[in-house]
């Protein structure tokens, strides 16, 4: 009797199961994914308002602290950048007055629209509009309609201040007057000195005495 009672025990669940209805075994399933989800629902937390007014002030001090300092990166950045630039433009202009035998003129210019030459001015002048160089064809050491301009660079905001008077020439051997640049910001300590020697060949320094600090920092 006990073997018959086991197997009518075993026998039955498993008759049930092959004879219940698909939508039933749907029901079941289905009731337990809704449980499963409120257990999953009430386990997800929120911010509250106290760690939410935490985090926003955390953030507004880290952005207090990081924006002086990306300010400065960028403004050394501008100064480096002009400084290479002038350098480029120095040796470019070089080159050509070498290859063509040619006098070339750097010369600063005289509007935003870098359409005019200013043909004289005292020394220590910021060349804050940009700079400009021309072949000077004709030899009378002004830009004029029969001369060719070969470059020209507009400021972006830098005192770029030339330490000589009027204009810098290069000679068709390359060489040129002695002189220099000195390339500083408002916004940043870093400054570059491009000093040009004899030769025509030009050197960037990092470091400007006093003088010369002062000079290119009244400009800007």
């Amino acid at each position: 009797m006990n073997s018959i009672a086991r197997t009518i025990t075993r026998a039955v669940p498993s008759a049930l199961s092959r004879t219940m209805p698909k939508t039933m075994h749907s029901s079941i399933k289905t009731i337990q994914c809704i449980k499963v989800f409120k257990i999953t629902k009430s386990s997800i937390q929120g911010f509250t308002l106290l760690e939410l007014t935490i985090t926003l002030s955390l953030l507004g001090i880290m952005s207090a602290v990081a924006l002086p300092s990306f300010s400065t990166l960028l403004a050394n950045t501008r100064v480096t950048n002009t400084a290479n630039q002038l350098q480029t433009a120095l040796n470019m202009a070089r080159n050509h007055a070498i290859m063509n035998h040619l006098n070339i003129i750097i010369c600063r210019a005289a509007n935003s629209q870098l359409s005019k030459c200013e043909d004289d001015h005292p020394s220590n002048v910021n060349w804050h509009h940009g700079w400009m160089i021309y072949q000077d064809d004709n030899g009378n050491n002004k830009l004029d309609e029969t001369d060719q301009l070969l470059h020209v660079f507009k400021n972006n905001g830098l005192a770029v201040v030339f330490n000589q008077r009027g204009r810098l020439r290069f000679f068709p051997d390359g060489s040129s007057r002695s002189a220099g640049f000195y390339i500083c910001s408002k916004n940043s300590e870093r400054m570059r000195h491009l000093y040009l020697l004899y030769s025509g060949r030009s050197r960037v320094d990092e470091t400007l005495s006093e003088k010369q600090r002062a000079t290119c920092k009244s400009h800007t």
